[in-house]
């Protein structure tokens, strides 16, 4: 069975008010952000079937109208399971357990005026009949040629978060082949007129 969320970073603040807790500790310290990870660029190597972690990462530091700086990060992480039968190229990719965030470090002001989290996963391929996808999330839209985009907005927020289970893509095992998985997340932070924008990336070659 698939499954799709989208979590926000109020979620914690909105408990504190149900439990009773008063306007103080219902806005609470935001966790220090974590370092990059490390990224290693790299061919998959396909037997019957190969897992293919994928982990983009970006930050940058910005100073918002009227605040102080902080730190903007878009992270995600996935596992592209690409799989073959014998005797065929690559031609299968399940994208599994899809995770993601966008986050606004900063402390003043609290919350971004809005922000936006967008996963992109791309998968290479060389078809005479084209890529078919199945279990997408709701809401996602099939951009064309193995690109699938799931973009979210939520206003008065600090932090928005994706997950998803399990995304398929295919080609005709003898008549195509998959070259390629890719993994974009990009997170857009609004503050009053000011738009920031940042995108990480992590992808894979595919050769048998």
């Amino acid at each position: 069975m698939r499954k799709s969320a989208i979590l926000v970073g109020t979620m914690v603040a909105a408990l504190a008010l149900v439990l009773g807790a008063n306007p103080a500790s219902a806005r609470p310290s935001k966790p220090t952000p974590p370092g990059a990870p490390v990224v290693v660029q790299y061919t998959c190597l396909i037997g019957l079937s190969t897992d293919c972690p994928l982990r983009p990462y970006a930050s940058q530091t910005i100073t918002p109208p009227g605040g102080s700086s902080g730190l903007i990060s878009a992270s995600g992480t996935t596992t592209a399971r690409v799989g073959r039968p014998p005797g065929a190229y690559p031609c299968t990719v399940d994208y599994r357990n899809s995770s993601s965030e966008a986050t606004w470090w900063g402390s003043n002001p609290y919350r971004a005026s809005s922000v936006t989290l967008t996963d992109v996963w791309d998968t290479d391929y060389i078809a005479a009949t084209g890529i078919g996808m199945s279990d997408k999330p709701s809401g996602s839209i099939d951009r064309g040629n193995g690109r699938l985009e799931w973009s979210t907005t939520l206003s008065n927020e600090w932090r928005l978060t994706h997950y998803d289970s399990s995304i398929r893509m295919n080609v005709d095992c003898f008549l195509g082949r998959l070259t390629g998985v890719n993994y974009n997340v990009s997170g857009t932070f609004q503050f009053g007129g000011s738009s920031y924008r940042i995108n990480g990336y992590d992808g894979a070659g595919i050769v048998t």
